[in-house]
């Protein structure tokens, strides 16, 4: 099984190589995103306080909610809502989940989307523990805002960057929530046209409990495993 893995098997190769370029994505993505959203609501003020709690309720709401509002969103018809937009203004429709281009943007678009506010959450609890002191001393020196906050903020925010990167990356090597709703196949697989969303864990899922290679599945999940 093993063997057939990591030598022979094609759809595994593609599942590691869409996976892998997703948490690239993803991770980075949705750490800058964090980082943005906790600079900018850093103040504590009313409206800020409700805009912290507008950007975190995605983290605590169902995946599955999320990802089936949206695969509405991104439907290929005009019943889609971005196609429905388009085509008021006159652009033809796009089949968002049906081209390969598109597959690992949309899931990583996604992704970015419904964990910004957790990583905001963090990288907030980070800059209010930074000692105000510092940055009066700076202004004292002289050092404007992009001086304080390449000198001063990110050196400090290193362990929470650090924390947010390492979770970050085990959670987005086990996708499937997102996979497994908006690309399904015709002959009941998963991953899409040319498998152009298949991931590591929906190919567990698929080679385990759609043709019952149980054996095969777990090679898959050791894999896995050692990776994370």
């Amino acid at each position: 099984n093993y063997t057939t893995l990591i030598l022979d098997d094609h759809r595994f190769h593609k599942a590691l190589l869409n996976t892998t370029l997703y948490v690239i994505g993803a991770v980075i993505l949705g750490m800058m995103a964090s980082l943005l959203l906790a600079l900018s609501l850093q103040l504590d003020t009313k409206s800020n306080r409700i805009l912290r709690v507008i950007f975190f309720l995605p983290s605590v709401t169902s995946g599955v909610a999320i990802v089936l509002v949206w695969g509405w969103v991104f439907r290929g018809d005009g019943i889609g809502l971005l196609n429905a937009l388009f085509t008021k203004i006159g652009i033809t429709n796009v089949e968002w989940l049906a081209t390969p281009a598109l597959a690992i943007p949309i899931l990583i678009f996604m992704s970015v989307w419904g964990g910004a506010g957790f990583g905001m959450i963090l990288f907030l609890a980070g800059l209010n523990s930074i000692p105000s002191m510092y940055y009066e001393a700076a202004v004292i020196d002289g050092a404007g805002p992009r001086e304080r906050f390449r000198y001063i903020t990110l050196p400090l925010l290193r362990p929470v960057m650090v924390y947010v990167v390492i979770t970050g990356i085990i959670g987005a090597f086990q996708i499937f929530e997102g996979v497994y709703l908006l690309f399904p196949t015709s002959v009941g697989s998963i991953g899409g046209l040319k498998d152009m969303a298949l991931m590591i864990v929906p190919y567990l899922y698929d080679s385990g409990f759609k043709h019952f290679r149980m054996g095969y599945a777990s090679a898959i999940a050791w894999v896995l495993f050692f990776i994370i």
